[in-house]
């Protein structure tokens, strides 16, 4: 995740949308998927970055009581710069 936004620090933003992408799996890794939502949003691709937040805000509400409870600060996050992207 941090050498994505290294990447796109040095102008290669190519490379970091590669990279973001690489750990965009469902039902995992919601830190680095958020951060590649705030990616998106950085390279005004706003209307993926709303997409990707809608797919985890669906998969939360997928999951089982436990895993709610794990997850519940990333996705409080989550809702958050979704309604700040929205906004923009």
């Amino acid at each position: 995740m941090f050498d994505s936004w290294a990447l796109y620090k040095i102008g290669e933003i190519e490379l970091a949308e590669t990279n973001f992408a690489k750990v965009d799996l469902e039902f995992a890794n919601y830190p680095h998927r958020l951060e590649h939502a705030k990616f998106l949003n950085e390279i005004n691709k706003s209307y993926g970055a709303l997409a990707l937040l809608e797919t985890l805000l669906v998969e939360f509400n997928q999951m089982g009581t436990s895993q709610k409870r794990l997850n519940r600060g990333v996705f409080r996050v989550i809702k958050e710069y979704y309604k700040h992207v929205e906004n923009l």
